[in-house]
């Protein structure tokens, strides 16, 4: 998304155009990483930590460690699968119960 947008016209038919839309919104945080065959580092090489709008807080819940489920939680769901025959709609409802502080995706 970094740079402006250029307008560009694409033919639809002849003597017909339609304008092309873009993703760019002039984006500025960027980082350049390099990882050498013959070495098992990586090394950043340019990191610009600029951004055009706010960073809010509540990204947070969308941090990786949310992607993955603690050795408990996924004891729960395999009783839940195993002894209960619960469908997926409600291991989730009672993972939420149990575990309001964590955020389960849908």
């Amino acid at each position: 998304m970094e740079g402006r947008c250029k307008q560009k016209l694409s033919d639809l038919a002849v003597g017909s155009s339609k304008k092309k839309g873009s993703k760019k919104i002039g984006y500025k945080w960027q980082i350049n990483m390099t990882s050498p065959k013959n070495s098992s580092l990586v090394t950043i090489t340019l990191f610009k930590n600029i951004h055009c709008h706010d960073i809010f807080i509540k990204t947070l819940k969308f941090a990786p460690i949310y992607r993955s489920f603690t050795s408990e939680i996924m004891e729960e769901i395999k009783f839940y699968i195993v002894n209960s025959h619960c469908d997926t709609s409600t291991i989730w409802n009672l993972l939420q119960l149990k575990y309001p502080e964590w955020v389960f995706l849908t």
